[in-house]
């Protein structure tokens, strides 16, 4: 139950940060969701933003065998986070998306 909620606040902090520019996979997944922001590449450079401003992303693409067609998705865990943690880091990753 707590994953839940703590899922729910992910999504709603996502929803207050990014209305209507992302699409969520991965509900069932238990601790990570997919999220993807269609008109962001997440490279290496932004993803060495977002880790200096304290917040770690995984971009699907690493992950992937077939490489050129997940670069605008990442992998965002919550398991371990507050949701007081989880607004945080969603703020964060918008000041970094949005440079």
């Amino acid at each position: 139950k707590i994953y839940h909620q703590r899922q729910k606040s992910l999504i709603k902090a996502l929803e207050d940060n990014f209305p209507g520019r992302f699409s969520i996979s991965g509900h069932s997944t238990g601790l990570h969701l997919i999220v993807e922001f269609p008109n962001v590449e997440f490279t290496d450079k932004i993803q060495k933003a977002a880790i200096d401003a304290g917040v770690r992303i995984h971009p699907v693409e690493s992950l992937a065998i077939e490489k050129g067609r997940h670069c605008s998705k990442i992998v965002m865990g919550y398991g371990h986070l507050t949701a007081d943690e989880i607004k945080e880091g969603i703020r964060r990753l918008k000041s970094v998306i949005a440079k």
